[in-house]
C-alpha cells in the first residue's frame, strides 16, 4: 500500500495492516501516524525511530539498490521507492519475483498486470505510425514481436537473473534453438559436455548438421577436452548447470573463462538451479537458458523458454 496523491492504494502491505491504515487516513491522519498507530500505539518517538525500517519493508522497492525518484519506468526493476529519503538497498529475490519489471501504476489502476490477448495493435493516426518506425515513438506493433504482458514477464526474468534483457520463447527448446539459428551459420562449430539435455543434443547432431554446422561432444566435466576441442571455426560452448537429469555441476567461472580466452560465445542452461541459486551472467556467461516450464512456471500448467543477456545480442533472436 502506497499514498499516492492523498489517496491510499494496495501495493503489497500485510492484509491486517490495510483496515488500520485505512482507518487512520479516514480521520485524516497521515501515512507516518498511521505507522506509528499501527506498530507501536502512542510510542511516537519508537515509530519514528523505526519508519525508515518499516517503509522499506512493506512500501518500498529499488531499482538495484539505485533509487530514480524522477523515473519509476526505467530498468526492469521498475517499482521504485516510495519514500526519497530511503537509504539505498537492494532488494531481496522474493521481493523482485513479485515486483521486478512491473510499472508501479498500471492499466485500469490494476493491482496485477492485465493480460493482452491481442495479435495486433492500432495506431492513432499517421504520425504515430511514422513515429514508430522512426523510433521515436516505444510502443508493441504486431504481437509475433511482443505484447505488454510479454514484456513484464521479460523484464521481470532479466532482473532475477541480473541482466538487461529476456526474450521469452514457445518452450526451453524453442529457445535454445532460436538461438543457434539466429547466431550460427553453415561452417560453424559447437561443443557441448555430453550430460546436456539430450534433446538439445540430439536437435544439433541429427538435424543442426544439415545446415553445415558441426557438434563435438566431450566428457562433462573435462575442460582440457572441451579446450581442445576448439578450432578456428567454434562460435559457441554449450553446458548445462546442473546437468538434466544427472544433475552435475560445472564450474561457471572456468567454463567461461576458456570461452573468454579463445573468443568463443558461451551458454548455461540454468533450467534446473533457477536465479535463486545461480546467475551464470554474474559470472560472465554470454547467454542464460531456462527451460520455464520446469522450476520458474511450476512444472504443471505451461509451456515456456526464456534466454537472457544484453539487449543488443538478444536483438536477433527477439525478432525471430
Amino acid at each position: 500500500m502506497v499514498v499516492l496523491g492523498g489517496r491510499i492504494r494496495p501495493y503489497g502491505i500485510c492484509g491486517r495492516l490495510q483496515p488500520l491504515l485505512l482507518k487512520c487516513r479516514c480521520r485524516g491522519f497521515g501515512l507516518q501516524t498511521a505507522l506509528s498507530t499501527c506498530f507501536h500505539g502512542n510510542h511516537f518517538d519508537q515509530a519514528c525511530r523505526n519508519r525508515r525500517n518499516l517503509v522499506e519493508r512493506f512500501f518500498c522497492c529499488s531499482t538495484g539498490g539505485k533509487r530514480r525518484p524522477g523515473n519509476r519506468s526505467e530498468g526492469p526493476f521498475r517499482a521504485t521507492c516510495a519514500m526519497t529519503n530511503s537509504p539505498k538497498q537492494s532488494p531481496k529475490i522474493s521481493t523482485m519475483a513479485v515486483h521486478a519489471g512491473e510499472d508501479r501504476q498500471k492499466l485500469g489502476d490494476s493491482i496485477t498486470d492485465p493480460v493482452f490477448f491481442t495479435s495486433t495493435f492500432t495506431f492513432v493516426d499517421t504520425n504515430s505510425v511514422i513515429e514508430f518506425i522512426e523510433k521515436k515513438l516505444p510502443r508493441e506493433e504486431y504481437g509475433r514481436y511482443g505484447n505488454p504482458s510479454e514484456k513484464v514477464a521479460e523484464r521481470k526474468l532479466a532482473a532475477l537473473e541480473a541482466g538487461e534483457s529476456a526474450v521469452l520463447f514457445a518452450s526451453g527448446m524453442a529457445a535454445f534453438v532460436g538461438l543457434l539459428m539466429a547466431k550460427l551459420n553453415s561452417g560453424d562449430e559447437i561443443v557441448f559436455f555430453d550430460e546436456c539435455y539430450h534433446r538439445s543434443r540430439e536437435f544439433c547432431v541429427e538435424h543442426f548438421s544439415r545446415f553445415g554446422v558441426t557438434t563435438h561432444q566431450v566428457k562433462m566435466g573435462n575442460y582440457e577436452a572441451m579446450e581442445a576441442a576448439i578450432t578456428p571455426r567454434t562460435k559457441m560452448l554449450v553446458s548445462e548447470s546442473p546437468t538434466n537429469p544427472h544433475l552435475s555441476v560445472v564450474d561457471i567461472e572456468r567454463f567461461a573463462a576458456i570461452g573468454r580466452k579463445h573468443g568463443v560465445e558461451t551458454l548455461i542452461d540454468a533450467t534446473l538451479a533457477t536465479p535463486y541459486n545461480l546467475k551464470p551472467l554474474e559470472a560472465e556467461i554470454d547467454y542464460v537458458l531456462h527451460s520455464a516450464t520446469k522450476y520458474l512456471g511450476g512444472h504443471n500448467d505451461l509451456l515456456a523458454g526464456v534466454l537472457v543477456d544484453d539487449i543488443e545480442r538478444l536483438k536477433c533472436g527477439s525478432m525471430l
